[in-house]
């Protein structure tokens, strides 16, 4: 009997070594990553699993709260991260890996809004919901919106919009339409598209460069035999998956 405990030990340590990082991912932005049902679930989710798969780890993902996530992978040693937009700020203390998703910065009101949107300087000087501390919110800084409305999420964002109390709000447009989806929340109507950005995992800076190279190659290989396609289809659709790889960095 001790002898076959020590078997199977031994090939439980070869099938899922231990990885030298924790692994967060927020918890509320689907259809990327959400919980349901106190599971953790979405299209990153699928991603990041895979890619353990193929290395032989088997780390837990962790979900946290997106405005805590964003300061765990900054400050905590050996975090990986899903998912975030680049900026040069945050390029300085992170890598990126990807991109996994395509997606914009979009504007949206209720339905019931007929007003025509031609600009920024339409939207300028609006009430705008908008989660603080994210990439939007800094972008609309940049561009001197001077009626922001930060809050702690997507949901808040939608309800400040139809209680009247924000004109807007501006979030990412897969994770803005996935929360209403998911959620049964009151369809929103997009009226402006500020830019295009993409989605990518991101790494603490103390992160070693086996471990980059390591979730590159994999990734890449994830790209060219179609598995990344299909998961890709089976949460966003039609949407246009990106296919090249990189690692970003200051």
């Amino acid at each position: 009997m001790r002898i076959i405990l020590l078997i199977l030990f031994s090939l439980n340590s070869v099938c899922f070594a231990k990885a030298d990082f924790t692994i967060f991912a927020k918890d509320n932005l689907p259809p990327i990553n959400y919980v349901e049902k106190g599971v953790l679930k979405g299209f990153s989710i699928d991603i990041i699993n895979e890619i353990q798969r193929r290395l032989g780890t088997n780390e837990p993902i962790h979900p946290v709260p997106w405005a805590r996530g964003n300061k765990m992978v900054q400050l905590r040693k050996k975090t990986i991260m899903v998912t975030l937009t680049p900026s040069d700020d945050r390029k300085k203390v992170l890598y990126y890996l990807g991109p996994i998703a395509v997606t914009e910065v979009g504007f949206f009101s209720t339905e019931e809004f007929k007003g025509e949107v031609k600009g920024l300087k339409d939207l300028r000087n609006e009430k705008v919901a908008v989660r603080g501390g994210t990439h939007t919110e800094r972008l609309l800084q940049k561009r001197n919106f001077t009626q922001l409305q930060p809050t702690g999420s997507i949901t808040q964002n939608v309800q400040m919009v139809r209680s009247g109390r924000a004109k807007f709000l501006a979030d990412t447009t897969v994770q803005t339409l996935g929360t209403v989806e998911l959620y049964g929340l009151p369809p929103l109507r997009k009226v402006y598209v500020l830019e295009k950005t993409n989605l990518y995992i991101v790494f603490s800076k103390d992160t070693s460069q086996k471990i980059l190279n390591e979730w590159k190659k994999a990734l890449t290989d994830m790209k060219e035999d179609g598995t990344f396609i299909k998961i890709h289809k089976k949460w966003l659709k039609d949407a246009p998956p990106p296919m090249q790889v990189e690692l970003l960095e200051a």
